[in-house]
């Protein structure tokens, strides 16, 4: 029984502490938007919910392509550095 009484007297302790200091800290007023747009977010979350769900839910469509065209390797390509390289210098 006396470990109750001694965690519920640092409990008190410890919130009338932070109480005290909290009344000291002043916060710029973006801090407070902010807080209260996540404030808004999290007790309202079917409001929000939805709309993801609703977003990531569709299917995703292939983009339409054109007939493929061969893709040439590095190696191949006309006017390469190398070949560039064999020419007569002046």
């Amino acid at each position: 029984m006396i470990k109750v009484w001694l965690v519920c007297l640092l409990l008190f302790f410890s919130l009338a502490e932070f109480y005290e200091w909290g009344q000291t800290v002043t916060l710029p007023l973006p801090v407070y938007g902010l807080a209260g747009l996540l404030l808004a977010l999290l007790s309202n979350p079917n409001r929000w919910r939805h709309l993801l769900s609703a977003r990531f839910a569709q299917p995703i469509q292939p983009p339409q392509s054109s007939p493929a065209t061969p893709v040439e390797s590095p190696h191949q390509q006309v006017g390469s550095f190398n070949s560039m390289a064999q020419l007569p210098l002046e």
